[in-house]
Protein backbone atom coordinates (compact mmCIF):
# COMPACT_ATOMS: atom_id res chain seq x y z
CA UNK A 1 0.00 0.00 0.00
CA UNK A 2 1.23 3.50 -0.81
CA UNK A 3 0.25 6.93 0.43
CA UNK A 4 0.86 9.83 -1.90
CA UNK A 5 3.14 12.40 -0.24
CA UNK A 6 1.33 15.63 0.61
CA UNK A 7 -2.12 14.02 0.43
CA UNK A 8 -4.31 11.58 2.32
CA UNK A 9 -4.74 9.43 -0.81
CA UNK A 10 -3.80 5.78 -0.38
CA UNK A 11 -3.76 2.99 -2.92
CA UNK A 12 -3.14 -0.75 -2.84
CA UNK A 13 -3.47 -1.58 -6.55
CA UNK A 14 -3.82 0.10 -9.95
CA UNK A 15 -7.58 0.50 -9.66
CA UNK A 16 -7.39 2.32 -6.33
CA UNK A 17 -4.45 4.40 -7.65
CA UNK A 18 -6.62 5.55 -10.58
CA UNK A 19 -9.48 6.35 -8.19
CA UNK A 20 -7.05 8.44 -6.13
CA UNK A 21 -5.88 10.28 -9.27
CA UNK A 22 -9.50 11.05 -10.16
CA UNK A 23 -10.08 12.40 -6.63
CA UNK A 24 -7.01 14.63 -6.76
CA UNK A 25 -7.82 15.81 -10.29
CA UNK A 26 -11.36 16.71 -9.20
CA UNK A 27 -10.08 19.23 -6.66
CA UNK A 28 -10.10 22.97 -7.30
CA UNK A 29 -7.45 24.13 -9.76
CA UNK A 30 -4.38 25.28 -7.88
CA UNK A 31 -0.63 24.92 -7.80
CA UNK A 32 -1.03 22.52 -4.87
CA UNK A 33 -3.31 20.26 -6.92
CA UNK A 34 -0.71 19.96 -9.69
CA UNK A 35 1.99 19.20 -7.11
CA UNK A 36 -0.24 16.46 -5.67
CA UNK A 37 -0.89 15.00 -9.13
CA UNK A 38 2.86 14.92 -9.83
CA UNK A 39 3.54 13.29 -6.43
CA UNK A 40 0.78 10.73 -7.06
CA UNK A 41 2.32 9.89 -10.45
CA UNK A 42 5.78 9.45 -8.94
CA UNK A 43 4.33 7.20 -6.22
CA UNK A 44 2.84 4.78 -8.78
CA UNK A 45 4.75 1.48 -8.67
CA UNK A 46 5.16 0.30 -12.26
CA UNK A 47 4.80 -3.29 -11.00
CA UNK A 48 1.11 -2.54 -10.44
CA UNK A 49 0.72 -1.75 -14.14
CA UNK A 50 2.84 -4.72 -15.21
CA UNK A 51 0.98 -7.22 -12.98
CA UNK A 52 -2.59 -5.87 -13.04
CA UNK A 53 -5.38 -8.26 -14.02
CA UNK A 54 -8.04 -5.51 -14.21
CA UNK A 55 -8.64 -4.99 -17.94
CA UNK A 56 -10.97 -2.02 -17.36
CA UNK A 57 -8.39 -0.18 -15.22
CA UNK A 58 -5.64 -0.81 -17.76
CA UNK A 59 -7.81 0.36 -20.63
CA UNK A 60 -8.94 3.44 -18.69
CA UNK A 61 -5.46 4.40 -17.47
CA UNK A 62 -4.36 6.41 -20.54
CA UNK A 63 -7.54 8.52 -20.61
CA UNK A 64 -7.43 9.25 -16.87
CA UNK A 65 -3.75 10.19 -17.00
CA UNK A 66 -4.31 12.45 -20.02
CA UNK A 67 -7.09 14.29 -18.16
CA UNK A 68 -4.67 14.87 -15.29
CA UNK A 69 -2.11 16.23 -17.81
CA UNK A 70 0.44 13.54 -17.00
CA UNK A 71 1.16 12.61 -20.61
CA UNK A 72 4.28 14.44 -21.85
CA UNK A 73 4.13 16.34 -25.12
CA UNK A 74 5.08 14.63 -28.36
CA UNK A 75 8.80 14.43 -28.78
CA UNK A 76 9.37 14.47 -25.02
CA UNK A 77 7.95 11.04 -24.13
CA UNK A 78 11.03 8.93 -24.81
CA UNK A 79 12.72 7.52 -21.73
CA UNK A 80 10.07 8.83 -19.35
CA UNK A 81 8.01 7.01 -16.75
CA UNK A 82 5.01 7.63 -19.02
CA UNK A 83 6.61 5.62 -21.83
CA UNK A 84 7.40 2.70 -19.52
CA UNK A 85 3.93 2.72 -17.93
CA UNK A 86 2.25 2.86 -21.33
CA UNK A 87 4.41 0.03 -22.68
CA UNK A 88 3.64 -2.14 -19.62
CA UNK A 89 -0.07 -1.26 -19.91
CA UNK A 90 -0.33 -2.21 -23.57
CA UNK A 91 1.71 -5.40 -23.13
CA UNK A 92 -0.44 -6.46 -20.18
CA UNK A 93 -3.66 -5.80 -22.13
CA UNK A 94 -2.37 -8.03 -24.94
CA UNK A 95 -1.34 -10.76 -22.47
CA UNK A 96 -4.76 -10.74 -20.80
CA UNK A 97 -6.54 -10.82 -24.17
CA UNK A 98 -4.40 -13.79 -25.25
CA UNK A 99 -5.12 -15.61 -21.97
CA UNK A 100 -8.86 -15.04 -22.42
CA UNK A 101 -8.68 -16.34 -25.98
CA UNK A 102 -6.78 -19.46 -24.94
CA UNK A 103 -9.23 -20.08 -22.11
CA UNK A 104 -12.12 -19.95 -24.57
CA UNK A 105 -10.64 -22.63 -26.83
CA UNK A 106 -11.94 -26.09 -26.04
CA UNK A 107 -9.81 -29.19 -25.80
CA UNK A 108 -10.68 -30.16 -29.35
CA UNK A 109 -9.94 -33.34 -31.27
CA UNK A 110 -6.18 -32.95 -31.11
CA UNK A 111 -5.91 -32.97 -27.31
CA UNK A 112 -4.55 -35.88 -25.34
CA UNK A 113 -7.15 -35.19 -22.69
CA UNK A 114 -10.13 -35.41 -25.02
CA UNK A 115 -12.44 -38.30 -24.28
Amino acid sequence: MITTPGTNVTAHNLTSWLDGLRRINGRAISFKRYQQIAAHWEALPLEWVRESRDVEALADMERVCERAHLKPRRGNRGGTKWELANMYRLNRLHQLAREAEWASIGLGHNSRNAA
